[in-house]
């Protein structure tokens, strides 16, 4: 499973991280950084309910986050309630504002 997003506008460097709480009580929790174009992605994701959370560049404010293929609810830097199940590939998009 993979969850990707671009932001828009394009923005690299942006801190992104990808966490779930699995009912067996394993938190996986993974970072990485938008790709020059502003692409993420989290490859090899196993099935569960995930948040993804921005850490936009403090020249930046708050921008638009949407929910994306795979559900959740949208708000405040980051989407909860992302559900993905087996070869399931999600796209997200947030949008921060220049500031």
């Amino acid at each position: 499973m993979a969850c990707a997003t671009q932001a828009n506008p394009v923005l690299p460097n942006v801190t992104i991280r990808c966490k779930a709480l699995r009912p067996n009580a394993t938190t996986i929790q993974r970072t990485t950084t938008t790709a020059n174009d502003g692409t993420y992605q989290f490859a090899d994701l196993p099935p569960g309910t995930y948040s993804v959370t921005e850490t936009h560049p403090t020249m930046f404010l708050d921008g638009v986050e949407r929910v994306g293929t795979a559900g959740g609810t949208a708000g405040g830097d980051q989407i909860t309630g992302i559900v993905l199940s087996g070869n399931t590939n999600a796209r997200i998009t947030t949008s921060p504002n220049a500031g």
